[in-house]
């Protein structure tokens, strides 16, 4: 998260590790759990996951790709819920981008969040994207920029 680096690095001159990162943004109330977890809780993501994700991973390293998995998510605050698209590695590395509300469900949201994905993961992605349809012509026209890149 490039932000965060950089606020880190004004304020303390340097950057966290990415490990080190997780955990701060942690103790600030910003995990997002895994995969794995959340389908510990969710039998749909669990049968989901189960069915598909193995291929899926096949996949993207037959294209030297890394999977990413992306979505909203709502985080609770003192003065009420915000939305937040997030993607993380499937070994948790995040990304995360506040919505105001009103842009919660707009394509040009996660158009814009892809854009920050290309620009702070460059290598080729696989992404998971929870609850938009990749289809989406926005979407596709996004892809077809970026070669080495998928949506799912």
């Amino acid at each position: 998260m490039p932000a965060v680096d950089a606020l880190c690095r004004a304020r303390y001159g340097r950057a966290p590790g990415s490990r080190a990162l997780e955990r701060l943004l942690a103790r600030a109330g910003l995990h997002a759990p895994r995969m794995a977890e959340r389908a510990a809780h969710h039998g749909g993501l669990a049968d989901w996951r189960q069915a598909n994700l193995a291929s899926l991973a096949r996949r993207a390293a037959r294209g030297d790709s890394a999977l990413v998995w992306a979505g909203q998510a709502s985080l609770r605050t003192d003065t009420g819920t915000r939305r937040l698209l997030l993607a993380q590695t499937l070994r948790g590395s995040l990304a995360w981008l506040p919505l105001p509300a009103e842009q919660a469900h707009r394509i040009s949201s996660y158009v814009q969040f892809l854009d920050r994905l290309a620009a702070t993961w460059p290598e080729h992605r696989h992404v998971l994207l929870h609850g938009i349809d990749p289809e989406h012509p926005a979407l596709r026209a996004w892809l077809a920029q970026r070669p080495g890149w998928r949506l799912v």
